[in-house]
């Protein structure tokens, strides 16, 4: 559990991205934030969702979450937004090591 790993953090879940967005837009300048998000999400893409957050807090630090090969176009979009991205299954260790990285 990354609240027990992290616990001088304040760790936020969401279940959809309209949920993360607006999340962020509450919380954005009272915190540092670390993002975590699937590519592929029911609502959409998670190279948009990635965008949005950046529009509301620039200085987010974004990562992606991935279950299969990234295409080009892709890649090329990340490489311009997300500072990561993790390719499922991973071992929570994995994650730390994004969060350590980025504190």
């Amino acid at each position: 559990n990354l609240q027990y790993a992290y616990p001088e953090y304040r760790i936020s879940t969401a279940s959809t991205g309209i949920e993360a967005l607006e999340q962020l837009a509450t919380d954005a300048s009272s915190y540092s934030t670390t993002v975590v998000t699937d590519l592929i999400l029911s609502e959409g893409s998670g190279i948009d969702l990635v965008k949005q957050m950046l529009d509301l807090d620039p200085l987010a630090k974004v990562h992606l979450m991935s279950g299969r090969r990234l295409m080009p176009e892709e890649q090329e979009a990340l490489q311009q937004y997300v500072r990561g991205v993790l390719m499922k299954p991973f071992e929570m260790d994995e994650l730390y090591a994004l969060i350590d990285k980025d504190s």
